[in-house]
């Protein structure tokens, strides 16, 4: 038997990559080295390896709403077992021809919990949240929450960072109601779900006009980031972010995000 159907809003973020056409779209960019997202998607491999180097090596890794398993990828050189949790069918397939050792589950977690029980050490979740909407959003970290170890981290990311650069040209280019979201912000929406953030990483600080499909220069660009995503003065003006998260632990903490 297959996954169940789910009755969602039309306008709903979980219908957004159902389309198989989506998946060549999708991959397209943020493997490209040449453009904006193929750029970003080194840095965050980067940053992921010095999140994950003072910790002990993963058991289980879930990345949640895998995609085309881009990060399950990753993942599957740095956990013994990486499980991968998408909605989209086409998507999965394409996950599991790219990390055929990866553990793929079909369905949406967000309505049937019991799909994926397993606690993990590290569950990650990029290019999600903040195209969510709400409700969703608050599910799928809820979801994501339960399914930590005890000591386990939570990694997510952000894409657009209204004080960044990039975010102000596209305020100013763009509707005022584009959706972003700021580091305080960030955390204030992971504390509402029981989670702590522990460590703070900014990067993609250099703006690009339209999609950022095609950047000028980019292997140079990509020098310049790597550059600036080392200076941890300037994380929170970034325009992506990474947030390393815990749960909230028995006993209250005042310790906030560490940058770096």
């Amino acid at each position: 038997m297959g996954p169940p159907v789910i009755e969602t809003s039309r306008d709903s973020y979980r219908n957004s990559h159902l389309d198989p056409a989506k998946v060549v779209a999708y991959d397209r960019d943020l493997l490209d080295p040449r453009a904006a997202k193929g750029v970003e998607w080194q840095l965050e491999q980067r940053i992921l390896d010095e999140l994950l180097a003072d910790r002990p090596r993963p058991e289980t890794a879930i990345d949640f709403a895998c995609g085309t398993g881009r990060l399950l990828g990753f993942l599957a050189q740095r956990a013994r077992h990486v499980i991968g949790v998408d909605i989209s069918a086409a998507m999965i397939e394409v996950a599991r021809q790219r990390c055929p050792q990866a553990r793929l589950v079909h369905g949406d977690v967000t309505v049937t919990p019991g799909l994926l029980t397993e606690s993990a050490d590290v569950v990650t979740a990029f290019r999600f949240l903040l195209n969510a909407e709400p409700p969703l959003r608050a599910s799928a970290l809820d979801w994501m929450r339960d399914r930590l170890a005890p000591g386990g981290a939570l990694i997510v990311n952000f894409h657009l960072n209204p004080s960044s650069a990039r975010g102000r040209y596209l305020r100013l280019r763009r509707a005022p109601d584009l959706q972003m979201i700021g580091v305080a912000e960030a955390c204030d929406l992971l504390a509402a779900h029981g989670l702590v953030a522990r460590r703070l990483r900014g990067y993609s600080f250099l703006p690009y006009r339209r999609d950022g499909s095609r950047l000028a220069m980019p292997y140079l660009r990509s020098r310049i980031e790597n550059r600036l995503a080392g200076v941890g003065s300037l994380t929170r003006l970034g325009s992506c972010f990474v947030i390393l998260a815990e749960r909230v632990p028995s006993q209250p903490s005042t310790g906030e995000a560490r940058q770096g």
